[in-house]
Parts: C-alpha cells; structure tokens; sequence
C-alpha cells in the first residue's frame, strides 16, 4: 500500500466499536501473533464500510458535506466468532458481525451512491460489489504449515465465541498514514444518526 500523495489523504469510513469490545477482540486475536501474520493493533480495529484511497486535501470539505447529506438510523451491531475470506488462501482473518449486517450493508450503498461521482472522488475498483461486514484482525503474510495449523485451531477454538455488541450511531471519515510500525488513523470528522 503506497503512502498518500503529500497534496492528499487516503482515506475511508468506518464505524468505530467500543473500547471494551476492541479490547476482548485484541486479546483473543493475539494469539495469531506469529512469524507471516501481522495482527491489527487494537486502537486500528473497526468496521470499514468504504475505501475512498488517495483524495485531495481541496476536496474533502465537498466530501464531508456530502457525507453529512447520508441519513440513517442508529442499529444494533453484534459480534460473534471469527473467519477469513478463503479457507484455502486464507490473506485476512476477521471477527464475524453477527447482527447489523443488513443494516450496515444498506448505511455502506448509501455512503457509495452518496460519494460515487463527487469531484475528485476516484473510487477503487471492487468498493461497490461485494461489501462484506467485518473486523480485521490480522492479515497472514506467509501461510506456511506452521501458520495455517495455528489459524485452523484458532478459528475452530473461537468459531461461537461473544465478542460482544454495541449501537451504531456514527460514522467516521478517517485517515490512513503509513509508518514504519504499521498505519496510524486518524478521525477527521464524525456523522451522527438521525435523531
């Protein structure tokens, strides 16, 4: 992933989830700490709902006011278990949202019809098909024997696991720059449900 354009911001929306909820999902994921896995620190975790990529800092207030154009109305969100996306290629492990997923799925249509077309708004390819509600937790670099054997255990071990549930009333515009440690977000403005 290259780094923004010193004229621009990569950025995304996402739905941040309680400190305690990140917290237990933290502690579960760090036993895939392992050579050829990078596990997501926990102050990183939350619920992507859009991928904007590189955007002009010039365009962002057009952005945010767009955005704060989006109506919706607060939603339970529950979490239970964890997955990846191939079984046999497993790249991302995720915790699984339970409940909210319709609802999160129908906020992430809303906010791409809401942004589609926007003056310097060039989505990437793939942002509108496919929305899948999750929270990455660790992405797998090197899949070897080793690792696919602690995965396959770890995913059996906490298949039904509670992660925990919360109320959805925002989302957030973020920003993402890159270090040498790993991403560093930051919240660039917040988007309140409809009362």
């Amino acid at each position: 992933m290259a780094e923004a354009r010193p004229d621009s911001k990569r950025l995304f929306l996402a739905v941040d989830m309680p400190d305690d909820i990140r917290a237990k999902i933290s502690s579960i994921s760090s036993a895939l700490k392992t050579s050829g896995v990078s596990v997501v620190s926990q102050q990183n975790m939350h619920i992507t709902l859009l991928f904007l990529g590189d955007v002009k800092s010039g365009n962002i207030p057009s952005l945010a006011s767009a955005l704060g154009r989006v109506r919706f109305k607060s939603f339970d969100i529950g979490m239970r278990g964890f997955g990846t996306f191939s079984a046999s290629r497993p790249r991302v492990v995720f915790a699984e949202v339970e409940k909210g997923g319709d609802a999160l799925e129908k906020l992430h249509s809303d906010i791409f019809a809401g942004v589609n077309g926007l003056d310097g708004i060039s989505l990437p390819d793939g942002e509108e098909a496919g929305f899948s509600a999750h929270v990455t937790v660790a992405r797998i670099r090197h899949a070897g024997d080793g690792v696919k054997s602690l995965l396959d255990g770890f995913l059996e071990e906490n298949k039904h696991t509670y992660l925990g549930s919360f109320n959805a009333c925002s989302f957030v515009l973020k920003s993402s720059r890159l270090t040498g440690s790993g991403p560093v977000y930051e919240d660039i403005v917040a988007f309140s449900a409809a009362p």
